[in-house]
């Protein structure tokens, strides 16, 4: 319920007086020290920013960051050691699709992120983060068409807001002097104001203060009313940290887009690990009222009812029951923040307004001066901050519980990138597509094929594509079987036949039927026989991250741990991670813990196989811990080179080595 009424205060938010979008631009001149990313999650949540459209990041591939409310969308200058690079940070309240396509990884002056923020008319507001390189290439008015050009920028139901630093400088926008861009840049505007529906703005005092130079505009559609302008009708400008000032501005989205499209609800991740599965297994008895009658024959309807209740009393046990993991509100740099770091940014904050509101030189030099004592301080205890903090993990890790030396140590030190779908280039008469995806203004024409960006788009071409080749192989399409199956079914339809009636004689439990006819009915015990015994059969299974999997695999792995009499002080040990499993068998001689695991391992794969589960030989692997090369002797090293675990199947006899790491 409070869940509910979250969301509900969002969309009230979202599409009430609260749909003012707050924009600021800003040249940070690197994110990638952590005083830099301090300095703007101060920035945005001092200034209560939405959007952030931030230029020269100086980031690469290898550059990890996250930060608490916002999300962050970045385009890396390739090939660069130093430089550029642009990003958009936009409040986790706002819905937005990343645009990876277009790009301006092939431009030359023009370095571009983009996004588009979703709204509740069928108009497109497209938002893209600005940052010219000064360099003397003369192709800014030709990568600025192209923009227009790629984005279709021209038609009517697009509106876009371009924000950032242009390295652009006019006298007619307060400047002492005019530069290359700055001259075209005004001249194109001048040009295209009508044709391409824009507007210049100018920010009310100098963004690069030490040239006295305006570099940073905005270039939003005409459209669009630009809000909380100064007096003078221009940009506000404010004080951050860099070589440059911010430029701010607010639209209302009420107007123009009636109002903004609610995100989604933030995902409740749950800890199955610390669940009391008891206390689950009483409460969904007890809530458990609708009993699948046994004594009558159910049609397809109700048992389709009957699967929908169940799942539903599972997932609101699951609520009720479930540990939820609890959000991580330290992301990112804040986890090495410290009292010290605090009171050193809270000082340096005070000094920056003054520094901005300055009038004096001498009083500007000596602010500036303070300001980067301040800061070499902030470096420094960030770097006792930080070896603090990894080493507190690194001890925290304890390699006598097997159950969490690895996934601790993954969790740790092991970056999981985040699940991706490349682009998909798909010909232009493939059956994979269809008119909506066509029609998609996010789907691009190129050489006469579709560049598919859409992340729901992508993912229904590609289930298309599998279900084209795995749905025969599964329906039978074309084979005797599948002919025989439907020739059965049919006469059984045609002539209304119902081969047996479940009544309080007759339950579904343990059927009957005409000895007669050939044994089709069996009672859930014969099933679970013939599914041990049957050798070819294929199963579904359960998908992976889903709330049944995890629970199955307790179900079924939870007396492997007193079986085998491992975790006894025995110097054998057991541990459950999600659905994977560790063995870990400690012994000062490798033939011997050769032979142990092996027993193990080959016990546990044969428990398994009575539950109707196949142990996956070729995703495990076995890992010997043992001494550098330099300590051992020459017969060990031959121990260490033939050392392998077999699994052996009793009924075939086939023998599967698990690989060593």
């Amino acid at each position: 319920m409070a869940h509910t009424t979250q969301q509900q205060n969002i969309e009230q938010e979202l599409t009430g007086s609260n749909s003012i979008i707050r924009f600021s631009a800003i040249n940070v001149n690197s994110l990638e020290a952590n005083k830099r990313k301090l300095d703007m999650e101060e920035f945005v949540k001092n200034n209560q920013i939405d959007i952030a459209l931030i230029s020269e990041t100086k980031l690469h591939s290898e550059h990890k960051l996250s930060f608490n409310d916002y999300n962050l969308i970045r385009t890396d200058r390739p090939n660069a050691k130093n430089g550029g690079g642009t990003a958009i940070l936009i409040n986790k309240k706002l819905s937005f699709t990343p645009i990876s396509y277009p790009n301006s990884l092939s431009n030359k002056v023009i370095e571009y992120t983009a996004i588009r923020l979703k709204v509740n008319s069928k108009k497109s507001l497209i938002i893209f983060s600005i940052y010219a390189a000064c360099n003397s290439n003369r192709s800014l008015i030709a990568e600025l068409d192209k923009i227009y050009h790629d984005f279709r920028l021209d038609k009517p139901d697009i509106y876009f807001i371009m924000a950032g630093d242009w390295n652009a400088r006019h006298t007619k926008w307060g400047d002492s002097k005019i530069n290359d861009y700055g001259a075209m840049l005004n001249r194109w505007e001048v040009k295209n104001s009508i044709t391409h529906k824009c507007t210049l703005y100018n920010p009310n005092r100098p963004t690069y203060p030490s040239a006295g130079s305006y570099l940073d505009h905005c270039l939003p559609d005409t459209r669009i009313e630009i809000k909380e302008l100064s007096s003078n009708g221009l940009l506000k400008t404010l004080p951050y940290d860099s070589h440059h000032n911010a430029i701010y501005f607010t639209i209302d989205t009420n107007k123009t887009f009636m109002g903004l499209a609610s995100s989604p609800p933030p995902t409740i991740r749950y800890n199955y690990k610390r669940t009391n599965w008891r206390k689950f297994a009483e409460d969904l008895l007890y809530n458990h009222k609708n009993q699948i009658p046994s004594d009558k024959n159910l049609t397809i309807s109700e048992i389709d009812s009957h699967i929908l209740n169940l799942e539903k009393e599972i997932t609101t046990t699951i609520i009720k029951i479930v540990p939820k993991v609890e959000a991580d509100t330290k992301k990112g740099c804040l986890k090495y923040v410290n009292n010290t770091i605090k009171k050193l940014q809270a000082m340096k904050s005070k000094l920056i307004s003054e520094k901005f509101r300055a009038t004096n030189q001498e009083e500007k030099y000596r602010l500036n001066q303070l300001i980067k004592e301040i800061n070499k301080k902030l470096t420094k205890e960030f770097q006792k901050s930080e070896t603090a903090y990894w080493t507190a993990k690194t001890k925290s890790i304890n390699y006598r519980d097997s159950a969490k030396f690895f996934p601790r140590i993954n969790r740790f030190f092991r970056y999981r990138e985040p699940p991706r779908v490349d682009n998909l280039t798909i010909s232009k008469d493939s059956p994979l597509l269809t008119d909506e995806i066509i029609n998609d203004p996010e789907t691009s024409k190129i050489d006469g094929k579709h560049l598919i960006t859409h992340s729901t788009a992508k993912l229904n071409i590609i289930g298309k594509y599998f279900e084209s080749i795995n749905s025969p192989r599964y329906s039978n399409i074309g084979t005797m079987t599948k002919t025989i199956a439907d020739n059965a079914a049919n006469d059984i339809k045609k002539h209304n036949l119902t081969h047996t009636t479940f009544n309080r004689s007759n339950r579904a439990y343990y059927p009957v039927q005409n000895e007669n006819e050939p044994k089709f009915l069996h009672s859930y015990i014969e099933v679970e026989i013939l599914l041990k015994k049957t050798k070819n059969k294929t199963s579904s299974g359960t998908q992976q991250g889903t709330v049944t999997s995890p629970i199955l695999f307790i179900i079924y792995c939870r007396n492997v741990l007193n079986l085998f009499l491992m975790n006894s002080g025995n110097n054998t040990h057991y541990g459950a991670y999600a659905d994977d499993t560790a063995i870990y068998v400690a012994h000062t001689k490798i033939p011997v813990i050769e032979k142990r695991l092996t027993s193990l391992v080959n016990q546990i794969y044969e428990y398994l196989e009575q539950w109707n589960l196949k142990m996956n030989a070729f995703k495990s692997e076995t890992i010997l811990f043992r001494k550098t090369v330099n300590e051992i002797t020459p017969p060990t090293v031959l121990l260490i080179k033939t050392f392998q675990i077999k699994i052996t199947d009793k009924d075939t006899g086939l023998e599967t080595i698990i690989p060593n790491k």
